[in-house]
């Protein structure tokens, strides 16, 4: 063996593939931190009850569980590249129509809309990600989610702060299409990993992947339980800090920053965490540190608390994703194509699934009592993480 050939295994060579990936990421995460702080003001100005603001983090979620489903069928037929152009211009026009939806049902169609390009964009990050070596599969799912945290940071702070000028908070609806303008010179000369079958001859069938083992799926359930407890603050937390602390609409879209930028600050520590302890310690910490911090958040006496709160839960959720993303793809190393093409199924079950429940818990109960389904979910959480941890242990002293 090459002195080239041993540095390149134990070195993370980031290859353009790589990089796009990464690129794809941070248009997603800005994207998708969009919705929350907005709602407060499109519920204020459609008059939307907390059931109607959940459907839209419902459709939202089904958006993207369909891009899922048939997305990579999609790009068989048409590319990659045009699949990606698709996403990004859907991202950017039907936003707009959210923002300037006058009814219930426009602003729910171009939500769904929406999410069906966000959908499109993990579907082609993950892939792209995946093209790295096994061996550095975590850190590069970990950079990758470390610079969609920190696009997340960005969508809040620019509503807020819009919302605060004489433009007002729907000149926000521009902004994705904005955004789009340095993710069209990221895309140029930049290529995506292509979906298209080669033509083989009948001498030389086309291999088959082997099916998707137990173990990707049970990492798919804790990535569930991931973006659920990721999103309930995120998709909520404009809402509760309105209606509950008591800041105003743009403040608290201002506030989420806080959050994400926490979520960035964790995925950085928790990168340097890993040099001390393995992956599956990791994510049994971050989950016993959101289950102590939620309190601060839910239930603090003065806004101060419950903005500390919502910073030390950012801190601990900025690792669930990336540990959860990096250990089914590494379970399912044989399988990576079908994996990452399957793997956005599972935060859209759980978008679907859990915020809905909330806005409805919100109607009935309000949204402070809504919460506690936070701790079931953290605990739950909790006990796959460890279930996993002991699996992974009798199958390595098998």
């Amino acid at each position: 063996m090459t002195a080239t050939a041993t540095a390149s295994e134990t070195t993370f060579v980031r290859s353009r593939t790589t990089l796009l990936g990464y690129a794809l990421m941070a248009y997603f995460g800005f994207a998708l931190s969009l919705l929350g702080p907005a709602m407060p003001f499109i519920a204020e100005r459609v008059g939307l009850t907390y059931p109607e603001m959940g459907y839209h983090f419902t459709l939202l979620a089904v958006g993207n569980l369909v891009s899922s489903l048939i997305g990579d069928r999609v790009a068989r037929r048409i590319g990659s590249g045009n699949l990606a152009w698709i996403g990004v211009l859907l991202i950017a026009l039907t936003f707009i129509g959210v923002v300037f939806g006058t009814s219930l049902l426009m602003t729910l169609t171009f939500t769904f809309l929406y999410g069906v390009g966000i959908g499109i964009l993990a579907l082609l990050s993950i892939e792209a990600i995946a093209d790295a070596k096994p061996q550095f599969a975590t850190k590069a799912y970990t950079e990758a989610n470390i610079g969609g945290g920190a696009a997340m940071i960005v969508g809040p702070i620019l509503i807020g702060l819009i919302a605060k000028t004489s433009l007002g908070w729907q000149a926000s609806a521009f902004m994705p299409l904005i955004a789009l303008i340095p993710v069209l010179a990221i895309f140029r000369g930049l290529p995506l990993p292509s979906h298209r079958q080669p033509a083989t001859s009948s001498a030389t069938p086309a291999a088959k992947e082997p099916p998707l083992p137990l173990m990707y799926w049970i990492f798919g359930v804790l990535m569930i339980l991931a973006v659920a407890i990721e999103w309930l603050i995120t998709s909520w937390g404009p809402s509760f800090l309105t209606n509950v602390v008591g800041y105003l609409p743009s403040t608290s879209a201002l506030l989420v920053s806080v959050y994400a930028l926490a979520i960035v600050l964790g995925r950085l520590v928790g990168r340097r965490l890993l040099d001390l302890m393995s992956e599956q310690r990791l994510m049994v910490a971050s989950l016993v540190w959101i289950l102590f911090s939620f309190p601060l958040y839910w239930l603090g006496t003065v806004p101060e608390l419950n903005v500390l709160g919502l910073f030390l839960i950012g801190l601990g959720v900025g690792n669930l994703a990336p540990l959860s993303m990096s250990g089914a793809m590494a379970a399912a190393s044989q399988s990576r194509k079908r994996a990452s093409a399957r793997f956005g199924i599972f935060p859209s079950i759980a978008n679907v699934s859990m915020l809905q429940i909330v806005g409805v818990l919100a109607d009935r109960f309000g949204i402070l009592n809504a919460y506690s389904l936070f701790i079931v979910v953290v605990v739950v959480a909790i006990a796959m993480a460890l279930g996993t941890n002991r699996m992974r242990a009798a199958r390595a002293s098998a």
